[in-house]
């Protein structure tokens, strides 16, 4: 049976399907507005404390997760992006930081029973500007990730 589901994160608040870490939403600050879902700045997803992630449970073992964000990092501890999270000691991430060299750029990094590991020798540019278009493919215990190449496919 293939699951479908769809939000533009337009309304009052977030459906209830959208679940937060040891707080609820309004507590951490994560509100919706005309561009979509917005999430304050938080502690890394190491933390046992205050992020700020919202996500839903998966229903399947096979599915794909697309979003859009709109994100400027100043420097490399401010980071966003879309994450296959189990705890704090195992995820995956693809996420859009600041690298010295690259400017505003693409890593995969993932956290394997508290080890942490970064997947890409070097951060992937994106341009300083604009909107990026981020996909979680996942099959059983195996996470892809994509993002838009020059010419906008993935």
């Amino acid at each position: 049976m293939l699951f479908r589901s769809r939000d533009d994160f337009r309304g009052e608040a977030l459906r209830p399907e959208w679940l937060t870490l040891r707080a609820p939403a309004a507590e951490l600050g994560v509100r919706l507005d005309e561009g979509g879902l917005v999430l304050p700045g938080r502690e890394a997803l190491m933390s046992r404390h205050h992020v700020a992630l919202v996500g839903r449970r998966l229903q399947s073992l096979h599915g794909r997760l697309r979003t859009e964000l709109s994100f400027d990092p100043r420097d490399f501890q401010q980071m966003a992006g879309v994450c296959a999270y189990y705890d704090s000691r195992n995820w995956v991430y693809a996420r859009v930081s600041r690298d010295e060299a690259a400017g505003r750029a693409l890593n995969v990094t993932s956290c394997e029973n508290g080890v942490y590991r970064e997947h890409l020798t070097q951060d992937v540019p994106l341009g300083e500007s604009g909107r990026v278009g981020l996909e979680v493919r996942y099959r059983g215990g195996t996470f892809d990730f994509a993002y838009p190449a020059a010419g906008g496919r993935s």
